[in-house]
């Protein structure tokens, strides 16, 4: 009479004519066992993220028991991952220590590059293909509207045609080891392909490129795209070129020296001109060498710092290579590059620095209608996602270089035509555009073993327009070899201490007085790739 789920009733029915009573008692339904596994999962972690913040929030918690206790997971994760990968030739071997760095030893270097390139790709993935699709201007098949900008802004850079010329002229030396790196990376996609490394791919590539289309496939890796990597690494960490045509408008208004407005910034007085300079960019990255004349034990000091280098610390892996009898060499590498960019061998160790925006890259700027006879235009046709129409993109080029002022954001675009009116033209001449760029100065640089082979590496690295400082540990000694403005280059080996990248003299006073030296003797101090003595 009365179909209630979950109820049922006792007692006399009633009658026609109400006369009764009814007693109703509710069953409820048990939840669905799944239901009660899902709430034990969600409660247990919400209790976990509770622990972990109240945890780290007391440095003797955090430090004894929860950092160790993510390590020993996260380490526990790679071993695994080691334990299922398959495929991988038996001249090498790998190993991963409690701090999470890599060791790979290979019979030879092919066989230690080849294992570099696998770890890579095993690791840093998403990292290597984002990179890659940014400077194949790509990246706007998955990230569409966001990134078209950035993908017209490479496709006029033209690296990859570049990259492709560079390893044209590669001796078969360079070509063998690049090729090598390649072949890693491969062998660990085919293997991700085919399930064979336990799940298709990574799971953060799986999240932003795997969710992204039903059909996705990834782009098998070539050598050439290493020396475009290499391009793009150059270009990021020389990237200036906006930065300094927002230093010509700002000297236009200001009726001001345009060097001035960069390499005085600590002696701003003006409230007004002050907020100005702040857009104004500085040194990425700083080293800090120290002769062993001033250590205890007399050997020397070396600090790099990484986590201003490239806008994000991130962008490193670290990792150790071994051959025996020819290499031994560990620090930090960058996925898609192969060797050693910022580390030690048993003899030196050494660390980079950019040099300043203003002398990595140049603009031309052209004020004559007769330049615009001399320009080549090329179509680019851009895919971008939800569009069902591709975009097309004219890049231009003059003699110079790529014209940027097509790039220009509106507002920059806008105060160049009102402060700027004669500039009808802004190309750009940088090192990441030079010709024969290559990858021999890293191999050399890891194979160094006194100050003469670490400035014959320097010599190669001389188009990346970087700074390096670099410590001997036989010898105590210290030195540092910057690309000059011309085509040789200054080596400055004479200091008991070397500060590369001090961006003021302040900066520079603080690292003196905590090491406790004399900061008017034998100390070296470079600040936009200007030598002060």
């Amino acid at each position: 009479m009365f179909p209630m789920s979950g109820v049922s009733h006792r007692g006399p029915t009633p009658g026609f004519d109400g006369v009764g009573k009814v007693h109703f008692r509710f069953k409820p339904k048990p939840p669905p066992r799944g239901h009660r596994k899902l709430a034990i999962i969600v409660y247990a972690l919400l209790f976990s993220c509770i622990t972990i913040s109240f945890s780290w929030t007391r440095p003797y918690l955090k430090d004894g028991y929860v950092v160790p206790l993510l390590r020993n997971i996260v380490r526990f994760g790679d071993q695994l991952k080691l334990m299922l990968a398959s495929g991988k030739p038996a001249e090498y071997g790998q190993s991963i220590d409690g701090n999470g760095y890599v060791h790979l030893t290979g019979a030879n270097m092919s066989a230690v590059l080849y294992a570099q390139g696998y770890q890579h790709a095993s690791d840093k993935l998403l990292q290597m293909e984002v990179s890659r699709r940014t400077v194949f201007g790509t990246l706007s098949e998955y990230y569409g509207n966001n990134t078209v900008e950035s993908d017209k802004l490479y496709r006029s850079l033209n690296v990859v045609d570049l990259a492709r010329e560079d390893y044209q002229v590669l001796g078969s030396k360079d070509k063998e080891l690049l090729d090598a790196y390649a072949a890693g990376v491969n062998a660990y996609l085919l293997e991700a392909s085919a399930g064979q490394t336990g799940s298709t791919l990574p799971l953060d590539f799986d999240l932003l490129f795997g969710l992204s289309t039903r059909s996705f496939s990834i782009m098998p890796w070539e050598s050439y795209h290493t020396l475009a990597l290499l391009r793009l690494v150059t270009y990021e960490w020389g990237n200036g070129w906006e930065d300094s045509v927002k230093k010509e408008v700002f000297a236009a208004v200001t009726h001001m020296d345009a060097e001035s407005l960069w390499f005085n910034v600590e002696k701003t007085t003006s409230e007004s001109q002050g907020a100005k300079r702040a857009h104004l960019p500085s040194l990425n990255g700083v080293v800090v060498a120290v002769s062993g004349t001033k250590s205890a034990t007399g050997k020397p000091l070396l600090a790099n710092s990484l986590n201003t280098l490239a806008q994000h610390s991130g962008l490193w892996y670290f990792n150790s290579l071994r051959v025996p009898g020819e290499l031994v060499v560990s620090g930090a590498s960058i996925p898609g590059i192969p060797f050693v960019w910022i580390g030690r061998n048993q003899h030196v160790s050494w660390g980079i620095t950019p040099t300043s925006h203003s002398t990595a890259e140049e603009i031309i700027i052209t004020d004559s209608a007769a330049v615009e006879e001399t320009i080549t235009t090329r179509e680019e046709v851009i895919r971008v996602r939800g569009l069902e129409e591709s975009l097309v993109h004219f890049a231009r080029r003059t003699a110079a270089g790529p014209v940027i002022s097509d790039h220009f954001s509106p507002v920059l675009a806008s105060a160049v035509q009102m402060n700027l009116p004669n500039w009808r033209h802004v190309a750009l001449k940088t090192a990441a555009l030079c010709p024969n760029l290559s990858i021999s100065f890293l191999q050399k640089l890891n194979q160094a073993t006194n100050d003469e082979q670490v400035r014959e590496a320097a010599v190669g690295a001389s188009q990346l327009d970087i700074n390096i400082v670099y410590s001997v540990k036989q010898s105590g000694a210290i030195g540092m070899v910057t690309p000059d403005s011309g085509d040789d280059q200054d080596v400055l080996d004479d200091s008991d201490i070397i500060v590369s990248g001090a961006s003021s003299g302040d900066q520079h006073d603080r690292i003196c007085s905590l090491l406790r030296c004399d900061s008017n003797k034998k100390v070296t101090v470079t600040a936009l790739k200007r030598v002060l003595t």
